[in-house]
């Protein structure tokens, strides 16, 4: 016992606690940052509902529309000027739609990986045993906590 949490040790040999680590980690819910990206360039506020976030999907989408609205009705009504700033104003606002949809497909990946490491704490210990002096015998193991 160690901190209230059990340690098990395991030989390298032991395949089966391995390969069953290797698919919970494979089945994790990874999203892909490309395809956020994308999404939210196609559609403001896709990549976040890709991400089920779904208020800052929202948010993206209304925020945009009202931009993009205003730009148009703008150059409709010759107020050249204010169809410009606002132009200048949802490029800024666009552009950080998609970042933010990428930034999040990074911060949801990695919660992921601290979320497993956490739950499997993985050491590997290597350790030299001098029974034979002319063969020395190594012992591998894995140690994790859950």
């Amino acid at each position: 016992m160690s901190n209230g949490k059990t340690i098990h040790k395991y030989e390298l040999s032991n395949n089966l606690e391995l390969s069953n680590m290797a698919e919970q980690y494979g089945s994790l819910d990874f999203k892909s940052p490309k395809v956020a990206g994308t999404l939210s360039a196609l559609i403001p506020g896709a990549g976040q509902l890709y991400l089920n976030r779904k208020r800052d999907a929202a948010a993206s989408f209304i925020l945009n529309g009202v931009f993009i609205w205003g730009i148009v009705e703008s150059f409709n009504n010759d107020n050249i000027g204010v169809g410009i700033l606002l132009s200048i104003f949802e490029l800024g606002w666009y552009g950080g739609n998609i970042y933010s949809a990428v930034n999040g497909a990074y911060k949801h990946n990695r919660k992921l990986r601290d979320s497993f490491r956490n739950k499997f704490s993985i050491g590997l210990n290597i350790n030299v045993s001098e029974h034979h002096e002319s063969i020395p015998s190594f012992i591998f193991s894995f140690n994790y906590r859950y």
